[in-house]
């Protein structure tokens, strides 16, 4: 089983009690501030998560210092599961969205995020590139060493021109990626 799908069914399963979705979201929670710091967002940013889950931890960290946040998912199952959670939390800058990627109309966000789940980054780059302001930020969370085979790494992204900040350590990822829209490459060969 891919780890992409074993974290889904993960999180719906985890999702079914609301104690065990706000463990996980503790759990998540140092290395998002720490995101939110990195990536200098604040109450004027409206951001776009691409790929939220089941339990849209990020976006849900994210509203609280955020203007807006919208959180698209391809899998419809997780988004409506994540839409009861952001009610029950009483969230009312939390728009979800059932889409992929490679299909969102960017052009309205100051920043868009995208996690270490979401896939396939190149296709999904590309189109930000088309439809995101030239000076849109993007955050990319890149995996840790172990895990470079697993998920797609900084050096398969079609992107000049980037930071990559240190300051996270999960499971799964320890570096996120800094860059403008701008200094996405249009290349036909990484899609």
């Amino acid at each position: 089983m891919k780890i992409h799908s074993f974290t889904s069914k993960l999180e719906k399963i985890a999702s079914i009690n609301h104690m065990t979705c706000k463990l996980y979201l503790n759990l998540y929670r140092k290395a998002v501030l720490s995101e939110i710091r990195s990536a200098n967002i604040n109450k004027n940013d409206k951001i776009l998560i691409i790929g939220g889950g089941a339990i849209p931890y990020t976006g849900i960290i994210m509203s609280e210092y955020a203007k807006e946040v919208t959180i698209i998912d391809r899998d419809k199952e997780a988004v409506e599961i994540a839409k009861m959670h952001v009610k029950k939390l009483r969230i009312t800058n939390v728009t979800l969205i059932q889409c992929c990627g490679e299909n969102i109309d960017a052009s309205n966000f100051s920043k868009i995020f995208i996690p270490l789940q979401a896939e396939p980054k190149c296709q999904i780059l590309n189109k930000l590139k088309g439809t995101a302001m030239k000076n849109t930020e993007i955050i990319i969370r890149l995996p840790k060493e172990r895990f470079a085979k697993t998920y797609t790494s900084h050096n398969e992204l079609p992107i000049k021109n980037f930071q990559i900040s240190t300051d996270v350590n999960q499971i799964t990822f320890d570096k996120t990626l800094f860059c403008l829209a701008k200094d996405i490459i249009s290349n036909e060969a990484h899609i």
